[in-house]
């Protein structure tokens, strides 16, 4: 959402809240499935991250929450067909739930595998659970551009950037979670096709 401001001291805290949680809560699901999503999305520490995720669902394996956030750390891996997997099952656990974030997932997942018009779709819908999430219209913008719709991915382009006035391309480039240089090369040509500034 383009909230942080200090970024090497934010994520200094969140590395320490998280390893506090999954110490405290070394036994429950909850505590370690968002102790583990903080590592993988904040801090880029998916190695430590998908180990807490793991325990988080061999702990519960019917937390949707748990499979949701396994499916984003498979996700910036590189690993998307994992991830439309394990967002799946999320879904199936917990269909009516928009906390769990399923259509921009999915979005993302489908957009890097050039599955563009599917990707539209569940864009769309993560738009109408949360129409002002920046990142849930980031994928929708991307997905019209490479579809061709360059006016209507300008268009969601000035959405998110009334919404986010500090986003720029290396903004985004910096924040991002993407392992793969191709994942994030993609991602950064989306918005960039929607107007995003340099």
């Amino acid at each position: 959402q383009g909230w942080i401001v200090d970024k090497a001291r934010e994520e200094a805290e969140v590395r320490r809240l998280a390893s506090q949680a999954a110490a405290i809560g070394r036994d429950d699901a909850f505590a370690l499935c968002w102790a583990g999503h903080a590592l993988v999305r904040v801090c880029r520490d998916n190695e430590a991250g998908e180990d807490l995720l793991d325990r988080a669902i061999a702990l519960n394996p019917n937390m949707a929450l748990g499979w949701r956030s396994r499916a984003y750390a498979s996700l910036f891996a590189g690993q998307h067909e994992m991830a439309i997997q394990q967002a799946g099952r999320a879904h199936r656990l917990n269909p009516r739930d928009p906390v769990t974030g399923i259509g921009l997932l999915m979005a993302s997942a489908l957009f890097l595998l050039g599955r563009h018009d599917e990707a539209l779709v569940w864009a769309k819908q993560s738009v109408r659970e949360n129409p002002n999430a920046v990142m849930s219209l980031r994928a929708l913008a991307s997905a019209h551009a490479f579809l061709g719709d360059l006016e209507e991915a300008r268009r969601i382009g000035q959405e998110i950037l009334e919404l986010d006035p500090t986003l720029t391309l290396s903004r985004a480039r910096a924040f991002s979670a993407f392992r793969r240089p191709e994942d994030l090369s993609k991602w950064i040509e989306g918005i960039r096709l929607a107007g995003v500034p340099e």
